[in-house]
């Protein structure tokens, strides 16, 4: 039974993770999608970066086992709740990060 549980505990977390890599992969997928259009907005350039930041650091927050229980996103899927307002994540931190522009986020 203990094996069992085991198991289903890991296979959660690894789903975990596969949704959060998913919810980064969405966002910068938008960054680039929002920073190709020739007249896009100054706001819609930085809800796209936050957005990518905030997944970015939910990812990385999950990886360093910052936190055990997900929690409810503005995404949608289960995270850990980040701290990435105090600065801006650089890319390459983390193995899963793929090198995306919003680690130079136009300033407003």
């Amino acid at each position: 039974r203990e094996n069992k549980r085991q198991a289903q505990e890991q296979r959660r977390l690894a789903n975990v993770h596969q949704a959060l890599i998913d919810a980064k992969d969405k966002a910068a997928a938008e960054v680039k999608r929002i920073r190709a259009k020739e007249h896009s907005k100054p706001e819609e350039r930085a809800a796209a970066d936050e957005a990518y930041r905030n997944a970015l650091g939910a990812l990385m927050a999950h990886e360093s086992g910052e936190s055990l229980e997900p929690q409810e996103t503005d995404t949608g899927i289960e995270a850990e709740e980040s701290g990435t307002e105090e600065s801006d994540t650089e890319v390459g931190e983390s193995e899963t990060a793929d090198p995306e522009p919003s680690d130079t986020a136009v300033e407003q």
